[in-house]
């Protein structure tokens, strides 16, 4: 089963619905006292400002929670303000440190236009089984953003906003995530989806 982490940030709902069409169990939680041993993978989903979601975060516990939960190589996957939060910090507001399992600082865009907002395509830096470029070189993912991950050591796969990088996937060990939002990108986004969390349990 998978736990879906709601700590006040959005679209736990569309991330549920995804996951179902996938016949993926899913329950939601609250806090880390809710997990029990039929939770195998933990999704950390959201929309927001990364220092508010880092607060709402720490006040129920889940970061020291999830750093035991990721040296133990359980399988963890961000999405959109997960992605953020699971790297080393972040700028907007201010810096604030994250959880700081993934490499990099999360920076403005510094576009013209912002945010990045609609479907873009991905330029892929590597490929990793169940995350690879021939499987959706063609496809185009839902973003919304206007901070995000230069590219790092971590980055699977950019997106370019105007003349920036950004890091649309990201992968190390067990954690894995998504700048873009999979469960608002149709087809596409379903199935990266699942061979995202494929690939983690397969690394578990």
């Amino acid at each position: 089963m998978i736990g879906i982490i709601d700590y006040g940030a959005g679209n736990v709902g569309n991330v549920q619905r995804a996951l179902s069409f996938h016949n993926e169990r899913s329950t939601i939680l609250r806090c880390p006292d809710q997990i029990n041993n039929s939770i195998d993978l933990l999704i950390l989903p959201g929309v927001g400002a990364f220092a508010p979601a880092m607060s709402a975060l720490e006040k129920e516990g889940w970061p020291f929670f999830l750093s035991q939960w990721v040296e133990k190589g359980h399988p963890l996957l961000g999405i959109c303000l997960g992605l953020h939060l699971l790297c080393e910090g972040g700028e907007e507001g201010g810096y604030r440190k994250g959880l700081g399992f993934l490499e990099g600082v999360i920076r403005h865009l510094g576009t013209q236009k912002y945010p990045h907002m609609g479907w873009n395509s991905l330029e892929w830096i590597r490929s990793a089984q169940g995350l690879e470029k021939s499987c959706h070189s063609n496809d185009y993912f839902y973003f919304v953003h206007s901070y995000g991950l230069p590219q790092t050591n971590d980055t699977v796969a950019i997106a370019r906003v105007e003349e920036r990088e950004v890091s649309a996937i990201c992968l190390r060990d067990s954690v894995a995530a998504f700048q873009f939002h999979p469960e608002r990108s149709g087809s596409a986004g379903l199935s990266i989806l699942k061979g995202a969390i494929d690939l983690l349990r397969r690394h578990s």
